[in-house]
């Protein structure tokens, strides 16, 4: 484990550190109102909400960001509770230990999954839950298990962790990468993921989140979701096929998705105003009280 104050909890760079679920977070938050906990995706952290907490803020809510385990400053955790229930299980003791209610949940692309998973299961009660980009399907492409047995080899191998970080620490391999989602993003934006892509433990616990990560148990069960739930969908997101957010719209009796031209998957952080307008739209019909 990762040295951390010795008391619950702490701040370090103008983050807060809290101990829960037997590790130390660090939790980003800003502004005042009905709380909105906001849920990274796998190889990103809290950062990737930067862009559009602020306009939240402004808009009279508080944004409650962690670092998902194994990234950013959140202590890299074993393979084994690494698995989405386990990290669900572990941001509600977190959510717990901090007195936070959420009372809308966002999540991004893999957060999307964890934002369902930690509602179906009784951790959080929020009015509504809001999907960008959300990947929930169990089934890829004829690749995707092989790709899963490279990750469990992989998330095993510090020295492959380490060169794989040096790796994605060039400009123009970050730069591709984000490209390949269907996103543009400004340098500022790239920096972010640069610096973390040269971080040998942040790549191990995105290897090892992607080497755990079972969803059909959640896919099976999301027609009993009775949370509203809003999906946002970047047209452009090559990641993450548009289509998915229509079909998992058909699983859950209500669904309703939400479609943005000119974004990609980090349309959150490339558009932010446009995503913020439509999550205040969101909000403001599920009746959520602003500060």
């Amino acid at each position: 484990m990762s040295p951390r104050p010795a008391s619950a909890s702490g701040t370090e760079s103008g983050a807060t550190f809290h101990r829960a679920a037997g590790h130390y977070w660090r939790v980003t938050e800003g502004g005042t109102g009905s709380d909105i906990l906001l849920l990274h995706g796998t190889g990103a952290s809290a950062h990737s909400w930067d862009y559009l907490s602020p306009i939240l803020h402004e808009a009279g809510f508080r944004t409650v960001a962690p670092d998902l385990p194994g990234h950013g400053a959140t202590d890299l955790l074993p393979a084994r509770r690494m698995t989405l229930e386990a990290i669900a299980t572990g941001v509600g003791e977190l959510i717990e230990e901090c007195g936070y209610e959420p009372k809308l949940v966002i999540g991004h692309s893999a957060g999307a999954a964890i934002a369902l998973q930690m509602t179906m299961k009784g951790l959080i009660d929020p009015r509504g839950i809001i999907s960008i980009n959300g990947a929930f399907q169990p089934f890829g492409s004829f690749a995707a298990p092989l790709l899963s047995g490279a990750a469990r080899l992989l998330a095993h191998t510090p020295l492959v962790s380490f060169m794989l970080s040096m790796k994605g620490n060039r400009n123009e391999t970050v730069s591709r990468v984000i490209e390949q989602t269907g996103s543009q993003l400004q340098p500022e934006a790239l920096d972010a993921y640069r610096l973390l892509a040269g971080r040998p433990r942040h790549v191990t616990g995105a290897l090892r989140m992607m080497a755990a990560w079972d969803l059909r148990p959640l896919w099976y069960a999301l027609p009993h979701l009775e949370v509203p739930l809003h999906l946002i969908t970047g047209l452009e997101d090559k990641a993450v096929p548009p289509r998915q957010a229509h079909e998992l719209a058909d699983r859950v009796h209500g669904a309703k998705v939400h479609e943005i031209q000119n974004a990609g998957h980090l349309g959150h952080e490339e558009a932010p105003e446009i995503f913020a307008a439509c999550v205040l739209e969101i909000a403001e019909n599920l009746g959520l009280p602003a500060g």
